[in-house]
């Protein structure tokens, strides 16, 4: 089988009444989107995917960069670390607000 390379996006927009993007609602949605796109990528037969976020915490927390203090939030990083764990190659960039 044929594995292919996937470009995956997320979109600031996530924006439900959960503090705008510094809340932590908004993070835990957006971990949320980032786990589930990423499982459906490996359902789909994508074993390489390169992801882009306007979130520079999210990215960093995701990265290892940043330390996930509460632990709803590191629970979300543990599952996503798990999630990409299915996939051959994974790689994650920010990209400022000013730019997206």
């Amino acid at each position: 089988m044929c594995r292919s390379y996937f470009t995956l996006l997320t979109d600031i927009c996530i924006r439900l009444g959960d503090g705008g993007p510094h809340g932590r609602g908004y993070r835990k949605r957006l971990y949320e989107a980032f786990i589930a796109r990423i499982e459906l990528c490996y359902t789909a037969g994508t074993d390489s995917v390169q992801a882009f976020s306007g979130s520079q915490l999210v990215v960093s927390q995701l990265n290892g960069a940043y330390e996930a203090k509460h632990d709803t939030i590191a629970a979300y990083v543990r599952q996503f670390r798990e999630a990409i764990k299915l996939l051959k190659h994974f790689a994650m960039t920010h990209i400022p607000c000013s730019e997206n």
